[in-house]
């Protein structure tokens, strides 16, 4: 159905731009640095402006050749299937990285999805929105979590199971 999926990586240490840098320079390894892109990005120049001065600043669309994501190759063409922009979602952090497959690039999607993110980090606070609702519905709450337990333990009673919770977890419930 062509849904463009993103993932969103808040804090980046990835070095694909550092080396893609080093392979045109041919000054070796950009593993060996402290640096990453999303730091990169951040660097002032000599003008004082950052490549990513302004809210809602993004790279260009890079495709991913990185080692280890063969798998996300065309068998044909051999082609990447995916690729990242950095977004810059905040005045005072390092860009986000954003991993967009590149069939939204190519089908010129890629502008309409990097806005709806935007929007979704305007409503988030320089987060998406969206993210943060999954990560909330996602928790289990302390309550939750003992419910469930009681639950077990009387499943476990009832089909006479031998099940008991640890001295650390009873620990830990008592202290949160």
């Amino acid at each position: 159905s062509r849904v463009p999926l993103v993932g969103y990586v808040d804090r980046s240490f990835s070095r694909d731009i550092l080396t893609m840098l080093s392979a045109f320079s041919g000054t070796g390894n950009a593993k060996g640095t402290a640096l990453f892109d999303a730091s990169l990005l951040r660097i002032r120049k000599a003008d004082g402006r950052r490549q990513l001065d302004h809210w809602g600043d993004r790279t260009v669309f890079f495709y991913s050749r990185r080692i280890g994501l063969e798998a996300f190759r065309d068998a044909v063409s051999d082609s990447s299937m995916v690729g990242f922009t950095y977004l810059q979602t905040t005045s005072d952090s390092p860009p986000a990285r954003l991993d967009i497959p590149t069939w939204v690039f190519e089908e010129g999607f890629l502008d309409e999805t990097v806005d709806a993110i935007r929007a979704e980090c305007v409503v988030g606070l320089g987060y998406p929105y969206i993210l943060e609702s999954a990560d909330q519905a996602a928790v289990i709450s302390a309550g939750d979590r003992d419910a469930f337990f009681r639950a077990l333990q009387e499943f476990a009673s009832r089909e006479k199971l031998d099940f008991s919770v640890s001295r650390k977890d009873e620990s830990k419930r008592r202290r949160r």
